[in-house]
């Protein structure tokens, strides 16, 4: 086998054994023990800092310049110690102690770090490089994070200059062909991340550790090999590396993809071989040791409060944290989907009842699904205060029946991260959205109340059949489990009142609209139909497609300039490629639309020629709260029937809509006085206003 591909596979069988073993969590309750720390030697609290490969210079004279507006921020003691690449290198002119050795110009990065660890005296200790800069408040903010349980803090590298330039976070993750690395950060935010290496140059180390880590110093050439021995060693023992974006630093040589096949292996994100790793790789004896370290010891300690860890099957990010918070109550809520993006009527209610919910609870947010987010997305979510995704995937097909549903949801994953997440965090309330996760149901272990969010409820009192009985039977059994019931519609908290009785409380609150996002612009005009219902909620294809069966031709023969743009969610498009209703003139089919408010602007009309649908729909209020008229059947008016708002036209079925969208096309006065008479009515849906009504309800349960 030629060496290039030994190399190779090596080291992708590095990264997936490295990320593996960094993606486990220790068991409840024995979160805070560290196995095999490295001792502690006496030395006193401070920072030492390090310039390596030193050379009297404009560089030289930068990176001072930069550390003493730096240690003028930092209230602690500092020494720094100039390992010199030059004989005889001038004590340099600075406000604290300096140390200079020398070296050999050509010694290796390893080996000028063996120099320094030698001369420095304070616990934490910081190799930079000669020319780089700090930021005039990084070291405050990096000694502010500190903790027994931190190997690293590393730096946010300023000034980037490409998508594959370094930034100071590298973390390993699963790919499509394995465990790969990643060198940029998951999101552009203000608080600490958890991540795998700590690199040199940009990060304060614990100088005991270090110390003891870099002791087969004689194996590396080139940092890489440094950088990845220490993810093991901190692996085994227990320690993580913090990635501190507020902490700034701007590197002397931006580093930069030197070949074609480096470049390619990024884009693919697979793992490539840095600068001297085969001389790593020719020592058999380091390598299986620290293969070895990493597949044995499976399991890292928790890290502090403050960190996100990372598990195999579960990554938590904890979004939000302040004192002012601690003495708020905790609220879980459970999904068995995505919570964002907002492409979907649940998303969205859940997004916009959790900005209002966290102004007097602390929210943690137990997602499955998880593999489905993107890093992005996060950035959104940082009101949570606690983020559990669950990193399985779930390739099965939807069910159909109540029963299937809660018993292909109600996973593993999801059990397992909800009792972990009630024993560490003792909530108030326990919150399942959907009817799919009423399985989840438990006994009280700490006095939580137990909440299930129905967002559409499927009892069918009117059913002869005995299988759709014993499923309802089954259901009624679930929630008879609860403290409570929310309800989205008057509708369906009458069915749910009639099938429970009074012996649960049960609590309505409605799909509501954000006034300020769905703002009336101007009067319609033109013959634009809109349809906006992602295509995984069955109703909402077979609804479009009865229209466009029906309806769309007629319509067309009638007003040859009418359009129709159907908004179908992710995946919906590939669903519609040989369907021939789909591709009628006028007809346009998109796939995820985030502009929905930009989207209704554009049109004349909104329809929603669903049927058979509980729960209320929300796309019918935003509508009206965006001054557009709604032509829809009375299914997809649930919610807002008894109010008769004058911009939601009901039809008795879909064939009946056809007259109604002729006349409102050909009438634009009376279509511009309905589009105006609502704001009453839309008011009344506010979010603001839901979410008071769901923190009544938690009060009242815990009274």
């Amino acid at each position: 086998m030629p060496a290039t591909s030994r190399i190779a596979r090596s080291w992708s069988l590095f990264w997936e054994v490295l990320g593996r073993g960094l993606a486990a969590t220790v068991r409840p309750g024995r979160s805070d023990r560290l196995r095999h720390r490295p001792p502690k030697t006496g030395r006193p609290a401070g920072i030492s800092i390090g310039i390596l490969t030193a050379r009297p210079g404009p560089e030289l004279e930068a990176t001072l310049e930069s550390l003493d507006r730096a240690i003028g921020e930092f209230d602690g003691p500092v020494e720094l110690v100039i390992v010199a690449t030059v004989p005889d290198l001038p004590e340099p002119q600075f406000k604290h102690p300096v140390g200079v050795c020398s070296v050999a110009a050509d010694a290796t990065p390893a080996a000028m770090l063996g120099v320094m660890l030698q001369a420095v005296r304070y616990d934490w200790c910081f190799p930079l490089q000669c020319g780089s800069r700090l930021d005039s408040g990084a070291l405050a903010e990096l000694w502010r994070w500190r903790d027994r349980r931190l190997f690293a803090l590393s730096c946010r590298v300023g000034k980037v200059p490409a998508v594959t330039g370094p930034t100071g976070y590298m973390d390993c993750v699963e790919t499509v062909t394995g465990y790969g690395p990643v060198v940029r950060p998951p999101l552009d935010l203000q608080y600490p991340v958890h991540h795998a290496v700590a690199q040199l140059g940009l990060s304060l180390f614990d100088t005991d550790c270090l110390v003891s880590f870099t002791r087969p110093a004689w194996v590396y050439d080139q940092p890489g090999g440094l950088e990845l021995e220490w993810a093991v060693q901190s692996a085994k023992s227990g320690l993580g590396s913090l990635f501190v974006p507020a902490a700034k630093i701007v590197l002397a040589e931006p580093v930069s993809i030197q070949s074609d096949s480096e470049q390619a292996v990024l884009r693919n994100r697979l793992p490539a071989p840095p600068p001297g790793l085969g001389v790593w790789l020719n020592r058999p004896r380091p390598v299986r040791r620290a293969l070895s370290l990493v597949a044995t010891r499976r399991r890292i300690a928790r890290l502090p409060g403050r960190l996100p860890v990372s598990t195999e099957k579960v990554r938590v990010w904890r979004l939000r944290e302040s004192a002012s918070r601690e003495q708020l109550p905790w609220v879980i809520w459970v999904t068995p989907y995505r919570l964002y993006p907002l492409l979907h009527g649940g998303a969205r209610r859940m997004y916009e009842l959790s900005l209002q919910l966290t102004e007097n609870y602390r929210l943690a947010v137990i997602s499955d699904e998880g593999l489905d987010y993107c890093p992005d997305d996060l950035l959104a979510l940082a009101h949570i205060d606690e983020l559990h995704l669950i990193m399985e995937r779930n390739d099965r097909p939807i069910a159909t029946r109540s029963t299937h549903r809660i018993h292909e949801h109600c996973n593993d994953g999801l059990q397992q991260q909800l009792e972990r997440s009630i024993h560490r965090l003792r909530p108030a309330a326990v919150d399942l959205q959907y009817e799919e996760l009423l399985g989840l149901v438990r006994p009280p272990r700490y006095g939580e109340r137990w909440i299930a969010s129905l967002h559409d409820v499927n009892f069918d009192t009117l059913s002869a059949d005995a299988g759709q009985s014993r499923i309802d039977a089954y259901v009624e059994r679930l929630l008879k489990r609860t403290s409570g019931i929310i309800a989205c519609s008057p509708e369906d908290r009458a069915l749910l009142t009639g099938v429970i009785g009074n012996k649960i409380p049960i609590a309505l609150v409605e799909n509501g609209v954000n006034r300020n996002e769905f703002r009336r612009i101007r009067p319609s005009t033109g013959d634009h139909l809109v349809f906006v219902g992602p295509f995984r909620y069955g109703p909402n294809i077979h609804g479009i497609r009865r229209f466009l069966q029906r309806v769309y031709p007629r319509l067309l023969e009638q007003r040859p300039t009418v359009s129709l743009s159907v908004v179908t969610g992710d995946g919906g498009p590939a669903q519609t490629v040989a369907d021939p209703l789909f591709r009628q003139p006028g007809v346009r089919v998109i796939g995820a639309e985030r502009d929905v408010p930009g989207l209704l602007a554009a049109s004349t009309l909104q329809i929603n020629p669903v049927e058979g649908v509980r729960g209320s729909c929300l796309k019918t209020i935003e509508t009206l709260a965006a001054g557009r008229v709604c032509v829809a059947t009375e299914d997809a008016a649930r919610g807002l029937l008894h109010l008769k708002p004058p911009g939601l036209v009901c039809c008795k079925s879909v064939d009946a809509m056809l007259p109604v969208l002729l006349e409102l096309l050909q009438d634009t006065e009376r279509r511009h006085r309905l589009e105006t008479a609502n704001d009453e009515i839309v008011a009344s849906f506010d979010w603001s206003v839901q979410g008071r009504r769901l923190q009544d309800f938690y009060r009242r349960l815990r009274a």
